[in-house]
């Protein structure tokens, strides 16, 4: 602990210019919570969690077993036709909400899925008719042997029917035919316990983040 906070107060942030204030450390949890009461206490504030306070590291690198629920996994690949495009851009604005996160401008949403898109990490859920109830997209590429999924939706229709679970699955063994493991962080106290969702998907831990917040 006090060599974190040591490290924090021997910061130099005048080199940093109009970034010279950090907002928010994230890390493992018992040196982010040093770091940032270190920070806090050399620069001035208050160090405080950051929600999601805690985040679950988990990784699968061994491809699942495809769910029983109806519906059918399609990789939405090069140009997104206008009506997917605008019920995704929707969709987008209601996992932030969820998330607690920042929002994004619709410039920023549209072209987050148009890359997804034409790098072929995004994939749709569909129902039987052809309706689509859940999206997943790799946020970011690890070099070339992984991809951080990030962006996990169904539609609030139709949650509680296995379509979060079933994507997750069907995104994740196409994924894994491509490179090694796929990793994710999820939310220890989300209502939804995504962490437990991922558990019996396959992923398994690989330890816990905390965000704290620097006022």
């Amino acid at each position: 602990a006090a060599t974190m906070q040591a490290l924090a107060a021997s910061l130099d942030c005048s080199s940093l210019g109009r970034l010279s204030r950090v907002s928010t450390i994230a890390g493992p949890q018992a040196e982010a919570q040093c770091f940032a009461e270190g920070y806090a206490e050399h620069f001035g504030g208050a160090a405080s969690p950051h929600a999601p306070a805690v985040l679950e590291t988990m990784v699968l690198t061994v491809a699942p077993a495809l769910g029983s629920v109806a519906g059918s996994l399609v990789q939405a690949k090069g140009s997104l036709d206008i009506k997917l495009l605008q019920t995704l851009m929707v969709w987008f604005s209601h996992f932030v909400e969820d998330a607690n996160s920042r929002n994004f401008s619709e410039e920023e949403k549209r072209a987050f899925l148009e890359e997804k898109a034409r790098a072929g990490d995004l994939y749709i859920w569909k129902t039987e008719d052809g309706r689509p109830t859940a999206v997943a997209a790799a946020t970011s590429r690890i070099g070339e042997s992984g991809r951080q999924l990030g962006f996990v939706f169904t539609e609030r229709g139709h949650r509680g029917k296995g379509y979060g679970e079933a994507i997750v699955r069907a995104s994740c063994a196409d994924w894994l035919q491509q490179c090694s493991f796929v990793a994710l962080v999820a939310d220890v106290a989300s209502s939804s316990n995504t962490v437990r969702l991922y558990e019996k998907v396959g992923f398994k831990s690989d330890g816990q983040q905390g965000r704290f917040r620097v006022d």
